[in-house]
């Protein structure tokens, strides 16, 4: 199921941790379930609210040893990150409000229907510039309020299809709490980037 990817860095941003398997989520309101591995080969498969005892044994902790050829180790070995030349940037710097936009996030969100990643990329990218880099835990009520409303109606005058007002701010209400937004290593990874812009961190090309 790997074959053609780029990466196996898995979902989402590095500043999330892995939830122990089974254990409860206070903030979301579930449980880290296990599953059964052909279970996601089903397109009728829905995941379960709470754990299943029949399914202990696929867990990575506690479950079976895993009897699998394959070689985390010498995957990443066997597939180098590839080196990449990058152009100088030389278009206009889009603005979501007061807040500058890089061209490979605008491109991304300039569509009806963005990947989760992207909204969660656009959402922490906000963040970490209206609060000038600060520490999320050092924002006061009021600033963290008026950082949301912020970010809100700049996603809500984006007019994706699906756009819901409660799920948009309990994304963004949970993506406060990160202090790092993704890198532009993170953008090339999934071939967004092609320039050096304003936003260059120096983690790519050469």
């Amino acid at each position: 199921m790997a074959d053609g990817l780029k990466t196996l860095d898995g979902v989402a941003f590095p500043a999330k941790l892995t939830r122990l398997p089974n254990t409860y989520n206070v903030t979301r309101g579930r449980y880290a379930v296990v599953i059964p591995p052909t279970a996601l080969l089903d397109e009728s498969f829905k995941i379960p609210n709470k754990p299943q005892s029949l399914w202990v044994q696929f867990c990575p902790f506690f479950g079976e040893p895993n009897n699998s050829d394959f070689d985390f180790v010498k995957w990443v070995a066997d597939n180098p990150e590839p080196k990449v030349e990058l152009q100088e940037f030389n278009g206009e710097i889009e603005l979501a409000g007061e807040v500058p936009i890089m061209p490979c996030l605008q491109k991304a969100i300039a569509v009806q229907n963005p990947t989760h990643p992207i909204r969660v990329a656009l959402v922490q990218h906000m963040a970490q510039e209206l609060r000038w880099f600060a520490d999320p835990k050092s924002l006061s009520r009021e600033q963290r309020k008026s950082i949301e409303e912020t970010i809100f109606q700049y996603i809500k005058s984006l007019n994706w299809r699906d756009f819901n007002e409660y799920r948009t701010r309990q994304g963004i209400r949970t993506n406060l709490n990160y202090e790092n937004a993704p890198s532009c290593h993170w953008y090339n990874l999934r071939g967004m980037c092609e320039s050096k812009c304003w936003k260059y961190d120096g983690t790519i090309g050469s």
